[in-house]
């Protein structure tokens, strides 16, 4: 698929262009079970007052599994954005590596004297076990600009099929030290991620976070494009 230039008409979308919405019914379309281009096809249809909008309305409702967030989805507005620019910290090494740098404070409780189990965590488990535990962290991403997007997409399914596993922490400790995880580019992203990097603000990288979702889950991409366009909404605040 087109991804960059989905990810440019998403970016600059207008949902009064005509044009735009002529190459949203293009992709939708050549990708019939992708929905996201008939989301913003069926928006536009709806901006514009066009007769055929309740009838591609049925038919997007009929391939959407949460019809709830379809109705929020297209009600909400849709404010003009300018073109989005993705900013990318760029090193030179012989492998792409991830590095994820927590702070060095860590809130602990320490009215409590349990101690955490030793057991290994799953990756997914231990961004909840991070959150549970108040958690204090930022994310850096790094990224390899010579891998081509789908290079990128296979390296995230096989971090999932592989299911690494990180120790928890100790509560006695104060202080992380620095986490590498190896061979993995700055698009290995979950969902949990996604919403860590908007709780800290870090638009630009949720945004990328949520298009890449919406290629690896695009039975979800409605869900998907809705977050984004929250983020949107939120730069402009």
């Amino acid at each position: 698929m087109e991804a960059e230039n989905l990810f440019n008409l998403i970016d600059q979308y207008d949902p009064l262009d005509k044009k735009t919405a002529l190459e949203f019914l293009s992709l939708s379309e050549k990708y019939p079970y992708f929905q996201l281009p008939m989301f913003y096809h069926t928006k536009s249809l709806k901006e514009q007052g066009s007769d055929h909008y309740k009838q591609n309305l049925n038919k997007l409702a009929l391939k959407t599994m949460d019809r709830g967030i379809l109705k929020n989805s297209m009600e909400a507005p849709i404010k003009a954005h300018s073109p989005f620019e993705i900013k990318k910290t760029i090193i030179e090494k012989e492998s792409n590596k991830i590095q994820v740098d927590l702070d060095n404070k860590v809130l602990v409780d320490n009215s409590s004297n349990e101690e955490i189990d030793k057991l290994k965590l799953s990756f997914i488990d231990w961004i909840e076990f991070t959150e549970d535990n108040n958690t204090k962290y930022e994310l850096e991403i790094v990224e390899d600009k010579k891998s081509p997007l789908q290079d990128k997409l296979s390296i995230i399914d096989k971090f999932i099929e592989n299911d690494p596993k990180i120790s928890p922490i100790d509560k006695s400790v104060n202080s992380f030290d620095e986490i590498e995880f190896d061979d993995y580019s700055d698009e290995l992203m979950t969902e949990t991620l996604a919403k860590v990097l908007v709780k800290q603000k870090k638009y630009k990288k949720a945004i990328r976070a949520y298009k890449i979702l919406c290629l690896k889950y695009p039975e979800k991409n409605v869900l998907f494009a809705s977050e984004i366009e929250k983020i949107k909404n939120l730069q402009l605040q």
